[in-house]
């Protein structure tokens, strides 16, 4: 198993997690909660259906013997352009995960969300970690190579 599959394999998780999450939080929301904060937790969903998205289309491309999958290290602007996306992704996480607390502590909405806040910026955190990790790797991998 290569480095991109398990990264690939990180982002399915931290999009099951996201929308499990999420869901289980929006499920909770009564009446007294603001729109606000209901739209931020649907957009928290969706940033978590996209991930799972990109690691079933991943995996499907891989598996799949017809499919020209080419993610090697020579891919360079697909993996870099995707990489990218990801880190934009974990922006608006964290930046939802923000809002999420605001309304949280405003005392419109009385339900307990527990700490989802903290859960979602982790979430949000990870999400910007990982690709510039994997840059990181990437760009150390092909500085071995050229040697």
């Amino acid at each position: 198993m290569n480095r991109l599959t398990q990264f690939i394999g990180l982002l399915f998780v931290i999009g099951l997690l996201l929308i499990i999450t999420s869901f289980r939080a929006y499920s909770k929301l009564n009446e007294s909660c603001s729109k606000k904060l209901r739209t931020h937790l649907r957009w928290c969903m969706s940033i978590g259906s996209v991930l799972i998205t990109i690691s079933i289309m991943y995996m499907t491309c891989v598996k799949n013997q017809g499919c020209k999958c080419d993610f090697d290290i020579d891919a360079g602007w697909k993996i870099y352009l995707t990489l990218f996306i990801l880190v934009v992704m974990g922006i608006i996480l964290v930046s939802l995960a923000s809002g999420i607390s605001s309304e949280i502590k405003s005392g419109q909405c009385k339900d307990n969300l527990g700490s989802l806040p903290s859960i979602l910026m982790s979430i949000g955190i990870t999400l910007i970690v990982l690709p510039v990790i994997y840059i990181g790797i990437l760009i150390y991998t092909k500085v071995q190579i050229e040697k």
